[in-house]
């Protein structure tokens, strides 16, 4: 039997991400009638979805900003997750519409999430360092394999725009010292 460690309302999550340019981005737009016309842009718009992770026109320097950006927006919601031995998470994505792909969208904010609750590895730090990038993570758990995770749960509801976080498991022991 599994409780249920953690119940999460995180209301309004972004959908994406933009950047202002300095200067206008020229590029190519077809129109209805088959023309071309060339159309400048300001911003850079990624909607903040799983096909971030697959796409290949996407910079790794800029993928990395969004993730940044996701993570930084969710990381308080999961500060008060305690340390757990094995769980499973159910994700309720709500929105108004249902014109999305559900597993786009909450795949996103799963990966986001299990990042963040889990350990970094010393090959990551040692990473991170180097670079000067800070690792967002709350040391929930070890890592975010089957071993700790074995299973996760990804739906969608109509209703006001929030994610719906709820992680079942066994919190970890704590360690007695006696001496």
């Amino acid at each position: 039997m599994r409780d249920l460690i953690i119940h999460i309302i995180a209301e309004d999550p972004p959908s994406k991400w933009v950047r202002k340019r300095t200067s206008p981005k020229q590029v190519k737009v077809k129109k209805s009638n088959g023309e071309y016309e060339l159309k400048l842009l300001y911003e850079d718009v990624q909607y903040l979805t799983a096909n971030i992770f697959y796409s290949g026109s996407i910079h790794w320097a800029t993928k990395q900003k969004i993730v940044d950006f996701a993570k930084d927006w969710i990381f308080t919601f999961l500060e008060d997750i305690p340390k757990i031995e094995k769980c499973n998470i159910e994700i309720t994505y709500f929105h108004p519409k249902d014109s999305f792909d559900v597993d786009n969208k909450v795949f996103f904010w799963c990966k986001m999430i299990l990042d963040i609750m889990k350990t970094p590895t010393q090959k990551q730090i040692i990473k991170a360092s180097k670079y000067g990038n800070t690792i967002k993570t709350i040391n929930s758990i070890p890592d975010d394999n089957a071993k700790y995770v074995d299973g996760i749960n990804m739906k969608y509801e109509k209703g006001d725009h929030r994610i719906e976080i709820k992680i079942f498991g066994r919190r970890q022991a704590e360690q007695i010292e006696l001496f």
